[in-house]
């Protein structure tokens, strides 16, 4: 792919159009941005059209589908010159698949409520890209608005913008009636040319593109830029943490910041295309910032009137990272020193700000709004995981309501149990204001009959946490026959606490066939289950089967426990002694920790794969060889088997080794470039390696037999030297003037076969004696 993308730019470069097109996306939106700001200009020349009327404005925002397939809701605004602010006109829903832009639902916003709801369409073609550039292709769709059959061609273009060759993709769509519309869409600007039929038309403004001209950000090169866009992110977030942020005036700072940021971006980006994605998280992240404080800010003032409104909203959507997108390790190669808390500012911006934020700007009053609430909930489920941070109440409540609008109130039952279980965890004065809310989500969660089990049971559980007693006992009652374990408990506990002793004699029997697998803490209740209704003889039943399981758990131990967290071995591969190399080595294992140290000795060693040997054609057998290895690893052992004398167990980790070695002198023939004379040398080499190799494998000590054995395998990378030892004055290293002869005797040691890097494979065993 990389080859096809470079003769395509040469190609270009050349002046003449380039052969393939990567992907329809890069020609339809923009770079980095979900806006495209239009204004209405004379279209007599194309390359340099004259400002004659107001702006309008293509906006961009994504959702799932319901089978989780990206939708690109793309909106038609125009500016109301009165309030100066733009107006939603008509979106379309598409789908990018293959070469096409498919159309599958559309909306206009004039008319009545009931006239501009959503219609989904069957999907159809509304612009399709040539695979080719010399191609041109033809399609007809119906128009969503009149319902008209228009008929559609496209083709490449290459004009100028700014002075500058660009390529574009040209539609043209011909109505019935004889009008005719173009549209342009240039790689990395979108949409940048409509005209229906006149000499006026839509132009983009390219305001973005000239703000990098014009501070200069085109003639850098992305790693030059990206010091600059960690200082004007990190100037951003700075303001917008000020609670002055509300007024106009900050706005302004802001805007005017983060203009500068986008900026920026475009041009990093397309000076190097790979790094979109960390240049999206840099305006995510201080998008969010801002979106997330004005919330907190004008939440504390009261009256104050939301400024971000959907366009910052929906900026988070388009620009979002996935938590795949970077790792913290990924994001340190790119930043700079004065950026410390990336990785903590990477969490908060998907895990709480790029989640909970959008749901304050967002309204169920359609399914899409929900399919956002959906997708961004189960983005908040990922990321959050186990994490005890990850207390966010609000987010599961809002997935009830979501899920709600999408006809499944089963699921979204389960959130609301969930944002029900979390508020419970938040400090007291959280809940002391929250109580109405407790009180209807009490009533929420008593009165809806789910068809889950599961459900069910952790419902009973968290009318209980509340102190809801008898909304728990009432819809444990009435659950119907569900005979889990965690509803028998949940069932148990709630009877026991209201000391009713026909529902606790009800949950029992549910739990009775479980008896035999339960844990020593639900066998214990159970015995206070038995001990409440009077039954004395069960009860002692369980107290029998604890003592019994207490002393199972300590046979367990002794076996298990005789072995310390220190085991220390000496071993050897057997396989050296046949090479003539006496090695040896030592594990030292230290609870889940291993280290490794090894020493190789070769003493009149002759051999092909030593060193250069293998890297070679025609291969060399060095004799007389003389050196060492040596070699430290680092290891893990993620799960440890320890039985009585005995512990083994898999393990991973790095290996470092050096190796420094000498052979005996013979004589290489080689050709001298300056003069094109042949020569003969006599050579007394030494040579040393340095290799990195990441293995894995599985290990074994037994104290009681005092054995020991570890069989391994690795890949890595590694380089080498050599140091000729000629005494003829002769520079054999210098390769752009030596050219040694294809012999086996003489081209192993050509200086373009040292002084590179190489791949290493390792495999092996050791046994040997384990010591302690």
């Amino acid at each position: 792919m990389k080859k096809i993308i470079i003769a395509a730019f040469l190609v270009w470069k050349s002046g003449t159009v380039f052969a393939q097109i990567e992907d329809p996306k890069d020609y339809f939106l923009p770079f980095l941005s979900n806006e495209i700001i239009l204004d209405q200009r004379n279209t007599n020349d194309l390359e340099s059209p004259s400002f004659i009327g107001s702006d309008y404005k293509r906006t961009y925002t994504t959702y799932p589908d319901a089978k989780g397939e990206t939708v690109y809701e793309y909106s038609y605004e125009m500016m109301d010159e009165d309030i100066f602010s733009y107006d939603k006109t008509k979106t379309y829903h598409l789908k990018f698949i293959g070469q096409d832009v498919k159309i599958i639902g559309f909306r206009n916003y004039s008319g009545s409520y009931s006239e501009n709801k959503y219609k989904k369409i069957t999907e159809q073609t509304l612009v399709r890209f040539p695979e080719n550039s010399w191609q041109s292709e033809s399609w007809a769709y119906t128009s969503p608005e009149t319902g008209q059959i228009i008929n559609c061609t496209s083709e490449y273009k290459k004009f100028k913008i700014n002075g500058k060759d660009v390529i574009g993709l040209k539609v043209t769509g011909k109505y019935p009636n004889g009008t005719v519309y173009y549209s342009m869409y240039v790689k990395g600007i979108g949409l940048y040319w409509e005209s229906y039929d006149s000499d006026e038309s839509l132009v983009n403004e390219l305001y973005p593109l000239e703000r990098a001209e014009n501070y200069g950000y085109n003639s850098e090169t992305e790693e030059t830029l990206r010091p600059d866009a960690w200082k004007i992110r990190a100037r951003l977030l700075d303001l917008a943490k000020d609670s002055n942020i509300l007024y106009s005036d900050y706005q302004s700072k802001w805007n005017t910041g983060y203009d500068s940021l986008l900026s920026l971006c475009i041009s990093a980006s397309k000076t190097k295309p790979d790094m979109i994605n960390f240049y999206k998280y840099l305006l995510f992240t201080a998008n969010s910032e801002f979106v997330s404080n004005y919330f907190v800010f004008s939440d504390d003032r009261k009256g104050t009137s939301i400024f971000p409104t959907e366009e910052k909203i929906d900026r988070l959507f388009y620009l979002r990272p996935n938590e795949n997108t970077y790792n913290y390790s990924q994001l340190r190669t790119y930043t700079t020193a004065s950026e410390t808390s990336y990785a903590n500012t990477y969490k908060s911006a998907i895990r709480y700000k790029g989640v909970q934020f959008i749901f304050d700007s967002y309204y169920f009053n359609d399914t899409f709004s929900a399919r956002k609430i959906v997708w961004a909930g189960n983005q908040f489920d990922r990321i959050a995981g186990t994490d005890q941070e990850d207390n966010n109440e609000y987010v599961y409540n809002a997935m009830y309501y979501a899920y709600k609008k999408l006809n499944d109130p089963e699921t979204g039952y389960k959130y609301k149990i969930q944002a029900f279980e979390n508020l419970y965890k938040l400090k007291k004065d959280m809940k002391d204001n929250n109580i109405e809310y407790i009180k209807s989500s009490a009533k929420i969660i008593s009165d809806y009959k789910s068809s889950n089990p599961e459900y069910t049971a952790r419902a009973v559980s968290a009318l209980r946490l509340y102190g809801f007693d008898k909304m728990a006992l009432d819809k444990a009652r009435g659950a119907g026959n569900i005979t889990t374990k965690e509803f028998g408990f949940a069932y148990a506990d709630a009877a026991y606490k209201l000391n009713e002793n026909m529902d606790l004699q009800n949950a029992v029997l549910i739990l009775e066939p479980y008896v035999k697998t339960m844990t020593k803490e639900e066998q214990t209740k159970m015995r206070e289950y038995y001990n409440k209704l009077g039954d004395q003889k069960k009860a002692k039943d369980i107290d029998k089967k604890l003592s019994t399981k207490v002393k199972v758990e300590k046979t367990k131990s002794t076996l298990r426990g005789n072995n310390s967290g220190v085991n220390f071995a000496i071993s050897t591969n057997p396989m050296n002694f046949y090479y003539k190399g006496q090695m040896g080595a030592v594990d030292l294992r230290i609870k889940k920790l291993l280290i490794e140290g090894r020493y190789q000795n070769f003493n009149d060693v002759t051999s092909e794969n030593i060193f250069a040997g293998r890297l070679v054609d025609p291969k060399h057998t060095f004799t007389g060889v003389k050196g060492a290895d040596y070699s430290a690893a680092l290891y893990v052992m993620p799960e440890i088997e320890n039985r009585r004398s005995e512990v083994s167990g898999l393990y991973f980790g790095v290996q470092a080794m050096a190796s420094s070695i000498t052979s005996v002198s013979q004589n290489v023939s080689y050709t001298y470039s300056e003069t094109n004379l042949k020569g003969t040398s006599k050579i007394h080499p030494a040579m040393n390696r340095q290799e990195l190799t990441f293995n894995y494998g599985y290990i074994y000590f037994d104290k009681k037999y005092h054995l020991f054995f570890n069989a391994y395998m690795g890949v890595g990378a590694g380089v080498k030297h050599i140091k000729y030892g000629n005494t003829d004055g002769v520079d054999l290293s210098d390769k752009t003037k030596v050219s040694f002869d294809k012999t086996a005797e003489s081209f192993t040691f050509d200086p373009t076969n040292w002084g590179k890097t190489y791949i290493q494979v390792r495999m092996g065993i050791r046994i040997g004696i384990t010591i302690f």
